[in-house]
């Protein structure tokens, strides 16, 4: 099994609220991600940050069809108490 993401909303200070497939709901800050810059740097503006979208299959999130991350690393960051394999093996 992998994470798939069936909702995200953005929400202030660079965090996102996820609904997973198995309804479950995380908040998850992006706030580290978004200082490192780089590619993620235009997520500083929170209009930008706001039109969020869901990738293919629920399978990543995106903005400006630009910046994109996986919806296992956003699983992880959620559930930081888990081993590697646990998403894989159902162990939710």
């Amino acid at each position: 099994m992998f994470a798939v993401i069936r909702k995200a909303r953005a929400l202030d200070n660079l965090a996102l609220e996820i609904t997973w497939q198995d309804g479950e709901v995380s908040v998850v800050s992006l706030r580290e991600t978004v200082a490192k810059g780089g590619v993620f740097a235009p997520l500083h503006d929170p209009k930008i940050f706001a039109k969020i979208e869901l990738g293919k299959g629920g399978r990543w999130i995106q903005w400006l069809d630009e910046v994109d991350i996986c919806a296992d690393d956003l699983w992880y960051q959620a559930h930081p108490e888990s081993k590697p394999d646990d998403l894989r093996l159902g162990k939710e």
